[in-house]
């Protein structure tokens, strides 16, 4: 998440935590085990490996005098708690706090609106898989222009699919000129893609989108998407490099959500650690109450 977020990042759904214990503890191994508490096949614990005895001394410790590099002298396991079938998924349970926590997302969450600056109130957050098949309805793209009346989902926007080199073909004036076959897009094996600015479209045959081409404005990759030409006019002051390209077909226009936009960046995304199971934890780390 950006840096002025008051959000947890989606690292937190990866790391452990006791509810009486100050500390997060992340693996520096890989967890990818699913919860479930009604029928929980593996459990997690401290790991009973020789290599673990030097890291076992830590556990009789009070939590607040060790140092966050100590504890990856601990080792931890994940062993199984009863028959697991062939081709049965691995799961542990997370606890009864994680749980209730993921159940009550799950019955309070909306989609949320994107609503970053006056002109997004009707910019509706879209999934861009929902997105692609929408889209794939219209016969045309929509220009920059065309966008003032009627604006794609403010959380994704445009790349163009390019040559590597296409830098390479601009003239002083920074234009690049798609040829037809055998040099144009498809016969490109060695591609990239960067930020475009639909600016017009050629319609050879207004009944045949296929035929039609697009003339964008091509922005360093980082930039974010622009959705009007006052947002390409803010790029283009700030001095950074850009190409004009025309004769591109629809195939090499794709759609992608901007950044800090997706799924894991949402602020009502779900956050939350995963439960250390209470026979893990000594009493010398556990908070002390009054």
């Amino acid at each position: 998440l950006p840096s002025s977020s008051s959000s947890s990042q989606l690292l937190m759904n990866y790391v452990f935590k006791h509810p009486d214990v100050d500390m997060f503890f992340y693996p520096t191994g890989l967890n990818l085990i699913n919860h479930d508490s009604k029928r929980p096949n593996v459990m997690l614990r401290w790991s009973t490996h020789p290599l673990n005895a030097h890291g076992k001394d830590l556990l009789t410790q009070p939590i607040n005098t060790l140092k966050p590099k100590a504890f990856q002298r601990l080792i931890t396991e994940v062993v199984a708690i009863r028959d697991i079938q062939e081709g049965e998924e691995i799961v542990m349970d997370y606890g009864r706090e994680w749980e209730e926590a993921w159940e009550t997302h799950v019955k309070s969450w909306k989609p949320p609106p994107l609503v970053q600056q006056p002109e997004d109130n009707n910019r509706t957050y879209k999934y861009l898989s929902d997105f692609d098949k929408e889209v794939q309805e219209e016969p045309f793209l929509r220009t920059l222009a065309e966008q003032e009346e009627n604006p794609y989902p403010r959380n994704l926007g445009t790349v163009c699919v390019m040559n590597n080199d296409y830098k390479a073909h601009a003239n002083k004036a920074g234009t690049i000129s798609v040829r037809k076959e055998p040099n144009g897009y498809d016969s490109w094996p060695d591609f990239r893609y960067d930020t475009c600015a639909i600016i017009s479209r050629e319609e050879e045959d207004p009944s045949d989108a296929d035929e039609a081409t697009y003339t964008a404005v091509l922005l360093p990759r980082r930039s974010r998407p622009p959705h009007t030409q006052r947002e390409l006019d803010m790029i283009s002051d700030s001095g950074e490099p850009k190409f004009k390209m025309s004769g591109i077909p629809r195939h090499a226009i794709w759609f992608i959500e901007k950044p800090y936009t997706g799924d894991q960046h949402l602020a009502n995304a779900f956050r939350h650690p995963i439960g250390l199971p209470d026979e893990m934890i000594p009493p010398t780390w556990r908070r002390k109450t009054n």
